[in-house]
């Protein structure tokens, strides 16, 4: 009824069709060149910053909107897809002169070795295109986002109870107050940092996610405010003297109730949650023959190593490889009746600056006796790897039939095992006993 009064919703319009990959085509990207991901190349009138799942974002018109230019990387080259050029097909020169490990870790200085030439040379210059590396798709460096440990710019444990880190704050705070003389600079890195740990809710952002994390939540809750704001504008523009005001109204604030604290706090989590993992625990064939009250399984968690994206060099960071890319939050403008605004969000991946290592956590497991494979022993909460800007997801613990210490093979309900006798104990027989996963003997 609304849209009605305001002469119908935002405008749709057919836009230009986007790139199709041509059945002639491999469209996949193979995990080989899982190093051009997040990589941007350039040539001498294009640009191409080659996203994963097969985007491309450039800006050459025709790329626009996003998803309208593809590309793809198998069986030794690289072909990028546009809907004026079409398919244009590369291959990988240099790769001969790269360190693979740091090529895989993405590099610049061996990015910087390697080129894409187009396989047919131009029909007007007669000569082969060349796409150089500019530079790695990384997550923003914002001045206002601290990369130092917060905990440890108020020097308190990663433990410390909320009254600490409060008291503490207040010393430093007075210590290093710039009209008594302090640095400007630390003085702002202890009121940010307070701001983050001084807060329950943001305090644990942080500690599952990073700065980014708690970047992130804020977006989010921007969007849901801008969402409101168009909802509010949307009852301005009715007269309050019209007949159906009121009736406007209701609709309205029923509408907002779906912005309730708990209910968006619930959905936020949702949206910037890491995908449940599923983590397979080796179960002896002793331990699923008689059960296990309490099994120790140790996980291997990627875990954020805080303060390293600032100063990688400290000897703290030395075990501390890349992170896995980031997920930022990046708004979506659009035109309403309202004028231009944000109409939604998206998710945008860069490469972590954030440095990331593994951590042993060990986790107590029952198992029952005769356990099946795959069957479910423990489901945690954020206890999946870290990811700057993400809720780590759920762990999905569960039964991995056999070990690599077992003398037994388990088929279904049955047990096989390999006996090594002589030559002489094959000629002429044998009597032997064993002792079972019962500790029965058997004759």
């Amino acid at each position: 009824m609304l849209q009605g009064m305001m002469g119908g919703g935002m405008m749709g319009g057919g836009g230009r069709k986007g790139a199709e990959w041509p059945k002639t085509e491999n469209s996949e990207i193979s995990a080989e060149f899982e190093w051009l991901v997040n990589t941007e190349w350039e040539g001498k009138t294009s640009k191409y910053l080659l996203l994963r799942d097969g985007f491309v974002e450039s800006p050459l018109k025709e790329c626009e909107p996003e998803g309208h230019c593809l590309w793809a990387a198998n069986n030794g080259r690289v072909l990028i897809n546009t809907p004026k050029l079409k398919v244009v097909k590369f291959t990988i020169e240099g790769l001969e002169q790269v360190d693979r490990k740091k090529l895989d870790n993405k590099e610049e200085s061996e990015l910087q070795k390697v080129s894409l030439v187009m396989e047919k040379p131009s029909k007007s210059t007669g000569k082969k295109g060349k796409l150089d590396f500019k530079r790695v798709a990384m997550a923003d460096e914002q001045e206002s986002m601290i990369s130092a440990d917060l905990y440890k710019i108020l020097d308190v444990a990663e433990d410390a109870e909320q009254s600490a880190i409060k008291s503490k704050y207040r010393r430093l705070s007075v210590q290093y107050h710039p009209d008594k003389g302090g640095d400007p600079k630390v003085f702002n890195d202890i009121r940010e940092a307070y701001e983050v740990l001084g807060d329950p809710e943001k305090r644990r952002q942080y500690n599952l996610g990073g700065m980014q994390l708690v970047k992130n939540v804020e977006i989010a809750w921007k969007e849901v405010e801008g969402q409101k704001a168009q909802l509010d504008a949307q009852l301005n523009q009715v007269p309050k003297n019209h007949p159906q005001y009121q009736m406007f109204k209701q609709q309205i604030e029923q509408q907002k109730r779906q912005f309730d604290k708990a209910n968006v706090e619930s959905k936020i989590q949702q949206k910037l949650q890491s995908e449940e993992l599923e983590v397979l625990v080796p179960i002896s064939a002793s331990e699923l023959y008689n059960g296990v009250e309490k099994k120790i399984f140790v996980f291997q968690r990627s875990m954020i190593c805080r303060g390293c994206k600032e100063d990688p060099t400290r000897p703290e960071c030395q075990d501390c490889g890349r992170c896995p890319p980031e997920k930022v939050q990046v708004p979506k403008y659009g035109m309403t009746p309202f004028g231009r605004q944000v109409v939604g969000m998206r998710e945008k991946e860069q490469e972590s600056r954030e440095r990331c290592h593994e951590v042993g956590v060990e986790v107590a497991v029952r198992v029952a006796k005769g356990a099946k494979q795959g069957s479910s022993l423990k489901v945690l909460p954020n206890m999946g790897h870290q990811t700057p800007g993400k809720f780590p997801g759920k762990v999905n613990f569960k039964v991995q039939r056999g070990s690599k210490e077992d003398s037994y093979r388990i088929a279904e309900s049955d047990l096989h095992t390999v006996l090594h006798i002589s030559l002489e104990q094959a000629i002429f027989g044998f009597s032997i006993s064993w002792r079972h996963l019962g500790q029965e003997t058997v004759p």
